[in-house]
């Protein structure tokens, strides 16, 4: 019994990790803008609620960290009867690993863009020269200790 609670431990920890990763990768890719990260081809499953439920897939559009720290997306339901079904600003956070490691390989990857027309998006605050090579510096120290490094 002590070693089920054992696996159940490092599975969360192991999806809290990859969660933290998706934000910290948001956060690079927007510059901590408003702008939400838009998905291309990154497909995630919903289990269904009973026995009589199937099991949906959504599309992930637009991908975001709202103002509580939450990770949110705009989702499409894909197949024949759900098409026109569309989840917006939905949080999903309690996804399965697998999910979130398909949207966090996604946004490593060349299936994502920003809208640049969001007005907080842009080269305007971005740093630049020696302040920016201290800002660099300054953005690995603070992940390093919010990590528990």
């Amino acid at each position: 019994m002590a070693e089920a609670t054992y696996v159940t431990d490092i599975v969360e920890r192991t999806r809290l990790e990859i969660l933290f990763a998706i934000k910290e990768r948001i956060g690079e890719l927007t510059r901590d803008a408003e702008a939400p990260v838009q998905l291309q081809k990154v497909i995630i499953r919903d289990g269904g609620s009973s026995h009589r439920d199937s099991v949906r897939y959504f599309e992930v559009n637009n991908l975001y960290v709202d103002e509580n720290n939450c990770l949110c997306g705009d989702l499409v339901c894909k197949g024949a009867r759900f098409d026109d079904d569309v989840l917006f600003g939905k949080s999903i956070e309690d996804l399965a690993i697998d999910d979130l490691k398909l949207i966090l390989d996604a946004l490593y990857g060349n299936n994502w863009s920003i809208d640049q027309s969001y007005s907080d998006f842009g080269m305007a605050g971005k740093p630049s020269g020696l302040s920016a090579l201290f800002f660099e510096k300054f953005t690995g120290i603070t992940r390093a200790l919010r990590r528990g490094a």
